[in-house]
């Protein structure tokens, strides 16, 4: 999956965050291919779950400061993606070489909506109120 400004959600901090979190699941996906997941998959797991945690606390203050409507839902999507991260992480830690080809589909589809969905309106709501 490649970052494009098909992601844009017009807020450049958050901007900047998602495409890291892109390069993050691209070098994932990398090291896959050249057969390298193994010894690098279980740092890029924690590495992502570390600055998606990190990526949340920022949109979740930005939600809290301009008293968006959305918050709540949007935290609990926050929450639940965290706890399938590490769920991940888990199998991974365990021994499951299969978590990285899930991981990565999951992955992919959940950012893409999200971004696509919640993150949009919540940068529209930003954008209306001054930030960009």
């Amino acid at each position: 999956m490649t970052w494009s400004s098909y992601f844009f959600v017009g807020v450049e901090t958050l901007d900047v965050q998602h495409r890291r979190l892109f390069d993050i699941m691209d070098e994932l996906d990398v090291s896959m291919k050249d057969g390298r997941a193994d010894g690098v998959s279980e740092r890029l797991l924690e590495e992502l779950l570390e600055y998606t945690r990190d990526h949340f606390s920022t949109e979740e203050n930005m939600m809290r400061t301009s008293k968006y409507a959305g918050f709540a839902r949007h935290r609990d999507l926050h929450t639940e993606l965290t706890g399938q991260v590490r769920e991940y992480l888990a199998r991974e830690q365990g021994g499951d070489r299969a978590v990285h080809t899930e991981l990565l589909g999951f992955l992919r589809e959940w950012l893409a909506q999200h971004i696509q969905r919640e993150d949009r309106a919540f940068g529209v709501w930003l954008n209306a109120h001054g930030v960009s």
